[in-house]
């Protein structure tokens, strides 16, 4: 014969691990988006700026998920702009020119001489008066 204490028993146990089994899932639903939103910021840290959430849930953690994207979309327009005004004051400067990469040495040399043509007229020092200022020294 089963005795009410061990039928107590029994309810207490079959309720304690149906309890923690559902703990450890709705624990599982809250931090598995916790882990996908940071490692997504993980990489957009990293530089990656066309990284995305996938959260489809209509909760708040879906909500933080769409907010994240909005964020990321916002920060990737706002580079670009950045870029193409550098690339249009870049090109008004008359730096137009590249070097590929891998770096081929006399392609640096070639373009950082470019660069320096362009930059002594603007300081006023010409090769002349560089040679007269050694000379003197």
């Amino acid at each position: 014969m089963v005795t009410l204490a061990h039928q107590n028993a029994v309810l207490v146990f079959v309720t304690w691990v149906v309890g923690g089994r559902l703990a450890f899932l709705l624990a599982r639903q809250i931090t598995n988006p916790l882990r996908v939103l940071a490692s997504v910021a993980s990489q957009m840290a990293g530089g990656n700026l066309s990284t995305r959430t996938a959260l489809q849930s209509r909760d708040e953690l879906g909500q933080l998920g769409d907010a994240f994207n909005q964020m990321a979309d916002a920060i990737q327009k706002r580079e670009a702009g950045a870029m193409q005004e550098d690339r249009e004051a870049c090109q008004e400067a008359g730096m137009d020119d590249y070097v590929s990469k891998p770096v081929r040495v006399d392609e640096l040399v070639g373009a950082l001489r470019k660069c320096r043509s362009l930059t002594e007229p603007a300081n006023g020092i010409t090769e002349s008066q560089k040679a007269q200022a050694i000379g003197e020294s």
